[in-house]
């Protein structure tokens, strides 16, 4: 039972079931390009999930979130919601968040993360401070605070003299006014 047979001029003519045959590959090969096209769609679908913007754009104020809803139950619950404070960041520094975490706060290996130098990683961390609400120390700011620590330190170890006999009560005040 061939698939093909002659015809008076010579020419191969194809049965009718290889022909079907031929139909039901043609459109088996169309379904997996479709069924692979839906996939493609699905992962991008899932993947276009939309970050909830966190400041109103007309006045920049926060924004609340007034529902929250089960996709699977499709439960919800209405009120006045917070957003967590990294949901209000911009995804470039909410990106730079992820790395300084990933480098457990070691700006040399955020440097290298990130193929950065050091002032610019400085400032994208001061972005996200000024971002989440906090005041950003300045240099003087800084240096004044670790004046400070230096004079507690020394304090301390005046006193620590003082009880262990090494110096007079009148050397141990005599030192600390001089700092």
């Amino acid at each position: 039972m061939g698939a093909k047979r002659k015809s008076l001029s010579g020419k191969h003519i194809y049965k009718i079931d290889t022909i079907i045959k031929l139909i039901n590959i043609s459109i088996d090969i169309f379904n997996i390009m479709v069924y692979i096209m839906n996939v493609k769609i699905f992962y991008w679908w899932c993947k276009m999930k939309y970050k909830a913007p966190g400041k109103c754009p007309v006045c920049g104020e926060r924004l609340t979130i007034t529902k929250l809803s089960c996709p699977k139950c499709t439960t919800s619950i209405e009120g006045d919601f917070q957003p967590c404070e990294f949901c209000r960041l911009p995804e470039e520094e909410l990106e730079f968040v992820r790395v300084f975490i990933k480098c457990r706060g070691n700006i040399k290996d955020v440097e290298k993360e990130l193929g950065i130098s050091y002032p610019t990683v400085r400032g994208k961390l001061d972005a996200v401070i000024r971002s989440l609400g906090f005041e950003v120390n300045t240099k003087e700011a800084v240096e004044a605070a670790w004046e400070r620590e230096a004079k507690a330190a020394a304090k301390n170890e005046i006193l620590e003299k003082l009880s262990n006999g090494e110096i007079t009560a009148k050397e141990a005040t005599e030192q600390i006014k001089n700092l």
